[in-house]
């Protein structure tokens, strides 16, 4: 399960497909590793040991639709100035985050 699809993505930023797709998989990687660090809210899918069971579960969290917002704007603003971010498009992401920054998982 992708978080955001590479087809979102291109939208979002309104590019063709096969535009810079090696920096977009990065840039979108990235994005997710710092929502994840801001919320401290597993995105991606992980492992979890279930002591009743005795088994090892993969879990996939919902991801809720303002963080897929904060990952697209993260991208976007990276992906425009490459040599940094805007700082009105971080504070942006910052305040997409917020609502989750106390709910962890």
């Amino acid at each position: 399960m992708e978080i955001i699809t590479p087809e979102q993505i291109q939208e979002w930023l309104r590019i063709d497909p096969d535009t810079d797709t090696a920096t977009l998989n990065m840039l979108v990687s990235s994005a997710i590793d710092m929502v994840e660090y801001k919320t401290q809210r597993a995105l991606r899918p992980y492992t979890e040991f279930n002591a009743i069971t005795g088994v090892v579960e993969t879990i996939t969290p919902t991801v809720p639709e303002s963080l897929k917002h904060a990952i697209s704007l993260f991208v976007s603003a990276h992906f425009d100035d490459r040599a940094g971010a805007d700082a009105a498009a971080m504070v942006a992401v910052d305040r997409l985050c917020r609502p989750f920054w106390m709910t962890g998982r």
